[in-house]
């Protein structure tokens, strides 16, 4: 096998348990009925997802505490990363639903189902149990794993609008001159001659084709390192439309205190890690590397300059970009959310049931 599980950061169902997950007892539907939507933040690595979780946490985004030190990401959801390069690929290296789903696919993707569910269920238990009176239960839920934004099929298709997906976008140049690679070398290089080319692969796959959830929100990082909160509030506008998406309630106090310190790190972005001349030699490789074009203008980055533009992407119901327009935070609706569909798929592929706890094999169904 060309990545070997520890490369992705899985964790096999003994090692999640030594860590601390649980799965719920009884049936595992019972947990979301009045508990959703819950949040799903990812992103190529590098892009900003850390940043974007602390910030959602810190305004009341209920989280499961078990988490990497180095990076925030949820450890009851790792289990699930095995399966994503045998799903990416098997699909010629694209995110794509039908070819998931193909038969050649298959093993990878009902094995992604289970672990996923389970993995899922077991970070709501988390967080769950670690609720204090500080925090406030109408509040949201939801993790961060970056490498989630390849099983975007997977939790669609287990829980479907239940799930709302916060995409971390940030500007090509910078991931593929930054120091976190480790999906470019561990998942692109095998299969794209660039890594400009596999960043404009992945995001034409969630924008244009059939490899993103039904509800998701894209998040430039740059909106919100680049603007002081205190002298503009177009960072407090685009915390607002991410905020709104997920029905995560919060306090414009208690955002610009926390874009404070998002502002705080904007010279890591655009270039600023760079030498003038090494930033002048990224902006001549996208500028003549044009099939990355159309992402890059999708998602409004400048294909010859180190700027954001306006976005081309034209989301479809229940998905959005969230950007600075005027800079003058929306008013904020109730939010209003559909009813919770029904856990498993119409074709009902697999089944997941858990009578017990207690056990790291009860309801794996992996063996």
């Amino acid at each position: 096998m060309w990545l070997s599980h520890h490369m992705v950061a899985s964790l096999s169902i003994p090692e999640l348990y030594e860590a601390g997950c649980r799965h719920p007892c009884g049936n595992v539907t019972l947990s979301w009925k009045d508990d959703y939507p819950f949040a799903v933040i990812s992103g190529i690595g590098d892009s900003g997802t850390r940043g974007v979780f602390l910030l959602l946490r810190n305004l009341g985004m209920r989280t499961c505490p078990l988490l990497t030190s180095h990076s925030s990401d949820n450890i009851c959801t790792k289990g699930a990363h095995a399966e994503v390069p045998h799903l990416y690929w098997c699909a010629n290296a694209h995110i794509s639903t039908p070819a998931f789903r193909s038969p050649n696919c298959s093993a990878a993707w009902n094995k992604a189902l289970k672990l996923e569910e389970l993995g899922v269920s077991m970070t709501w238990t988390c967080q769950s149990q670690s609720i204090t009176p500080a925090l406030d239960r109408r509040q949201p839920w939801g993790f961060k794993n970056p490498l989630h934004v390849y099983l975007q099929p997977v939790t669609q298709a287990i829980f479907g609008a239940s799930a709302v997906g916060v995409l971390v976008a940030r500007d090509p140049r910078d991931i593929c001159s930054g120091h976190n690679q480790g999906q470019w070398h561990h998942l692109g290089s095998a299969r794209f001659a660039s890594c400009l080319l596999w960043w404009g692969s992945l995001w034409k796959d969630v924008l244009v084709h059939d490899g993103s959830m039904q509800r998701f929100v894209v998040v430039r990082i740059e909106d919100l390192v680049m603007h002081d909160p205190q002298r503009s509030n177009k960072s407090l506008e685009v915390v607002a439309c991410m905020a709104d998406a997920i029905g995560l309630h919060y306090t414009s106090e208690a955002v610009r205190a926390e874009l404070a310190v998002s502002s705080s790190y904007n010279r890591s972005y655009f270039g600023g890690h760079m030498t003038a001349g090494e930033r002048q030699k990224w902006i001549d490789k996208t500028a003549t590397t044009t099939s990355i074009h159309l992402p890059m203008r999708l998602l409004g980055y400048d294909v010859s300059a180190y700027t954001v533009t306006h976005p081309t992407f034209q989301p479809r119901a229940s998905q959005q970009i969230c950007i600075p327009t005027h800079g003058v935070p929306r008013p904020k609706p109730e939010p209003k959310y559909p009813p919770p569909p029904p856990i498993r798929d119409s074709k009902n592929e697999y089944s997941v049931s858990v009578q017990s706890c207690g056990s790291p094999e009860v309801g794996s169904g992996l063996d």
